[in-house]
């Protein structure tokens, strides 16, 4: 009764394709017509006014070669609706094939037109649209995209079989879905364990073509008939129409209603997640690309609560994912389960984030975190163990001739896990980094790559969140056990040393410095007696404090100096956008300073260009920085005293005379000018 009912809604479906299809071929013919008709209107109007026009000629006609575009473009236009005898000598054409004895599937295949007129004028060729809808027919195209193709083979007839079948012809899906031996023609070529990547993006190319518009046949085939095609699948996932093919299939039914939800319950019940889980394995590094690629569209699709995401931020799947990260010599394992698995931890930021009553309370225990929280906290000590050692690490130069270690996609993967980890709140995380001593490892690594500014900015984030929202004990122990005051002292020191050698300044002193502001807004403020105590005490820390105040002063008076010029016409956009940009590159707190944007540091700034800068803007050559910022700030130039407002209006500058006073003028008793 089920498939009864089932061929009785699939022939409604066609039905009405077909009607839809007819009406639509119907108004294109009609619109084409109605604008050549127009046109040729216009022609004739401008023949009978224009001599030049109307004058006959009778020159021998020059039929011009139709090359590929023109055809296709011919044969969507419907022009030959209005010549008879193309269209009969076109019909003849095929139908002199047609009549030929034994004749096979190729011998159509050898002229291009046959896609576009399968595709476009189908109804117009009966004959022609009933031959390749007969299961003889489409057994040899099928044919064609799954067999193994020879050395120096012409494959020519082997891509128009791919376009004819891909092309969303409704005759030929329809008699796929309804054939059972055409669809295990399709799903044969996935029990072969040998990976022909031509071949598995032809016949997945065809298979979402065919689920695509007769989706609910195709599963229904899939998950009665060939339920082990998933897995046959995924062994050939190297292949990227596989990965097209899944995503495809996976997007469709996340908004599919209730049969959606059904689809999906039943491809997570077949193992997909820990099936592509499992090609994570280093002895299937090739397909580890598309592997994560996949995963991550799973979950920029769905859901927290679909089944899919259920099965992947499982228990078993998390663990899973942590067993190939450190498994010996799985370096490409390492490099791509991060980069899924911070996506999945993104996806739960999201999910907690839009409803705030599924987070659990932030003192709650280890054991009792959501897995995809407990796995990186537990394996802590494993992830730290890999960020002193990363597997992909390599020796590199930098601009200064000197050797350096690479940072590698490894340790960048476990860094942004470990932030996205701490963002999730839960106290027992910071406990856990404490406790493994991550504080001093990431302090280490900020000194190890100096040349990282993906290293300093995790870093810096991992460290910024822990010293702002975690309450003074936690902050003790932050400063305690990584050494910060001693630590970004020591890097200013390491800075001025290489600067006053020539050499470039270290790119990490934008975020040692924000460091250095969090460490003085903590002496400023007061907030505990043992944290002032330990910063304050370490050596060198008030000459560091008073450099640290002097940037801020010093970038307060450029900010208000530069807040009342007039932005010039040539050289700096606006004083404003300068401000901006060197305020984002230095930071007046530190607290606000976002190492992802881009501005002008305070080496850029210095000396000859700030000069060269004001000078632009001031409209004055040959003054400097210092003369120009102290008289905009009503400071005394050095030559001698500043003038008074009254000097100026009374023009004693060259010792002329007196001239009005300044109450004068306010009393309006100053005379002509």
């Amino acid at each position: 009764m089920q498939l009864a009912a089932l061929d009785q809604e699939m022939e409604e479906d066609r039905k009405r394709q077909r009607e839809k299809e007819e009406a639509e071929w119907e108004a294109r013919i009609k619109q084409q017509r109605e604008s050549f008709t127009a046109t040729l209107d216009d022609i004739m109007g401008d023949m009978e006014t224009s001599p030049s026009l109307s004058t006959p000629t009778y020159e021998s006609p020059v039929v011009p070669v139709e090359d590929e575009h023109t055809k296709i473009s011919r044969l969507l236009s419907g022009e030959d609706e209005g010549n008879t005898y193309a269209q009969q000598e076109d019909y003849s054409y095929w139908k002199e094939i047609l009549s030929r004895p034994g004749v096979t599937v190729e011998a159509f295949l050898e002229e291009d037109r046959i896609v576009d007129v399968l595709k476009y004028k189908r109804y117009e060729y009966r004959e022609l649209l009933d031959y390749f809808t007969d299961v003889d027919t489409i057994t040899q195209l099928i044919q064609l995209i799954t067999l193994p193709i020879e050395d120096g083979q012409d494959v020519t007839a082997n891509a128009y079989a791919l376009e004819i079948l891909s092309s969303g012809i409704p005759e030929i899906d329809t008699k796929i879905v309804r054939t059972p031996s055409l669809l295990e023609g399709l799903f044969a070529f996935w029990k072969d364990f040998e990976v022909n990547h031509l071949l598995a993006n032809a016949v997945a190319k065809v298979m979402k073509s065919v689920c695509t518009a007769k989706e609910k046949e195709f599963v229904y085939f899939m998950r009665t008939k060939n339920p082990d095609c998933v897995g046959d699948m995924i062994r050939h996932i190297s292949a990227g129409g596989v990965l097209t093919f899944w995503g495809t299939f996976i997007r469709q039914n996340e908004n599919g209603g209730k049969v959606g939800t059904q689809n999906l319950n039943w491809l997570a019940s077949t193992g997909f997640i820990e099936k592509l889980l499992d090609t994570f394995t280093g002895s299937m590094f090739e397909t580890h690309s598309n592997t994560a690629d996949l995963l991550m569209e799973v979950i920029d699709s769905s859901t927290w609560e679909s089944p899919l995401m259920q099965r992947l931020s499982s228990q078993q799947s998390c663990t899973r994912m942590f067993d190939y990260l450190f498994e010996a010599g799985n370096v490409s394992g390492s490099r791509y389960v991060p980069r899924v698995y911070n996506h999945l931890l993104a996806a739960y930021t999201r999910y907690i984030q839009e409803k705030p009553e599924k987070r659990l309370p932030l003192d709650t225990p280890l054991e009792r975190l959501p897995p995809v929280i407990k796995e990186p906290t537990t394996a802590m000590a494993d992830i730290i163990l890999y960020l002193k050692t990363a597997p992909d690490e390599k020796l590199m130069m930098d601009r200064n001739r000197r050797q350096h270690r690479s940072f590698g996609f490894c340790r960048y993967g476990l860094l942004d896990m470990i932030d996205l980890v701490v963002s999730s709140e839960y106290y027992v995380v910071v406990d856990t980094l404490l406790y493994v001593n991550f504080f001093a490892v990431a302090m280490d690594l900020l000194f190890s790559f100096e040349h990282s500014t993906f290293c300093h900015r995790l870093v810096y984030a991992i460290f910024h969140f822990c010293l702002t929202t975690q309450p003074a004990d936690i902050i003790m122990k932050v400063l305690t056990s990584s050494n910060i005051p001693m630590e970004v002292i020591s890097l200013e020191q390491q800075n001025a040393d290489l600067l006053a050698q020539g050499d470039s300044p270290l790119q990490i002193i934008p975020y040692a410095r924000n460091l250095g502001f969090l460490l003085l807004g903590y002496v400023q403020s007061d907030v505990g007696s043992d944290i002032v105590s330990l910063i304050t005490g370490t050596a060198g820390w008030d000459e560091y404090a008073e450099k640290l105040v002097a940037l801020q002063a010093a970038d307060e008076a450029r900010r208000n100096a530069l807040s009342n010029m007039e932005p010039s016409s040539g050289g700096l956009q606006s004083s404003v956008d300068f401000t901006q940009a060197t305020v984002s590159s230095e930071g007046s707190s530190g607290i606000d300073y976002n190492p992802e944007e881009e501005g002008v540091n305070f080496e850029d700034i210095k000396g000859e260009n700030l000069d060269d800068m004001l000078a632009d803007l001031s409209g004055q050559e040959g003054s400097s920085s210092v003369d120009d910022i102290d008289k905009l700030l009503g400071g005394a130039p050095p030559e001698g005293e500043g003038l008074s407002l009254d000097d100026i209006i009374g023009d004693e500058v060259d010792g002329a005379g007196d001239g009005p006073s300044l109450d004068d003028i306010l009393a309006g008793e100053a005379g002509e000018p």
